[in-house]
């Protein structure tokens, strides 16, 4: 009996399912039978690529001032402007760490970049600039004024320390961008360590977000560990 009525539930079931829906699947109007494009409708786009400044060696990430002067980076430690289709040099980073995967990362501008003349950078900082054979220290974010004429950097104010760096620089991730709440959030790589994205202790493998000195945001995970 329990056999028949598993048999009956079955078949009650399949009816109603042939009953709910239509008497061919295909009679569903599908997104090609229903869009409005076709192929002679599609336009591809055509890009036109120019190059501003050749010579360059990994370039690495960029701003736009105010002025719509251009700053980049390389990842080798230099920060440059982009003048009359030149690249005059704003400062060599002495101790950044070139290996791998790491050095002069992140580039942001500070929103409010009229007022204070604030950039901020990240990168992997050497322990000895002259001997990059002991490794690196950390990856660090530093905060910088550009000088009236953006011919310099100077007022150099490391903000935030101690992110892990591996020696052959894999996974040092770091980029940095000002969120609209004003905060600086700064994507860190775990480097090549799996528990550090796991470890609130370790600032590998997070996303944080500070204030222009580097003071943890009111409202972030990490200040209840």
């Amino acid at each position: 009996m329990l056999g028949l009525t598993v048999i009956a539930v079955v078949a009650i079931v399949f009816l109603a399912v042939q009953y709910l829906l239509p008497d061919n699947l295909t009679d569903r109007p599908t997104l090609e039978a229903t869009s409005s494009d076709t192929s002679e409708d599609k336009v591809v786009p055509q890009l036109q690529t120019e190059t501003i400044i050749a010579g360059l060696d990994h370039p690495w990430d960029l701003v736009f001032l105010p002025d719509k002067q251009l700053l980049f980076s390389e990842r080798k430690g230099s920060i440059s402007v982009l003048r009359d289709q030149k690249a005059f040099q704003l400062i060599k980073i002495a101790d950044v760490y070139n290996r791998g995967e790491g050095g002069l990362m992140g580039l942001a501008l500070d929103p409010k970049f009229r007022e204070n003349k604030f950039i901020y950078t990240c990168f992997n900082s050497a322990k000895d600039p002259a001997d990059f054979s002991k490794g690196p220290t950390d990856i660090r974010v530093v905060r910088w004024k550009v000088n009236d004429a953006v011919t310099s950097l100077q007022d150099r104010k490391d903000i935030i320390t101690g992110m892990p760096s591996n020696a052959t620089g894999r996974h040092s991730g770091c980029r940095i961008e000002f969120g609209p709440d004003g905060y600086l959030w700064v994507g860190t790589g775990d480097a090549a360590v799996a528990s550090n994205p796991q470890d609130p202790k370790s600032l590998g493998g997070k996303i944080l977000r500070v204030d222009r000195e580097g003071v943890a945001a009111p409202g972030n995970l990490g200040n209840f560990f």
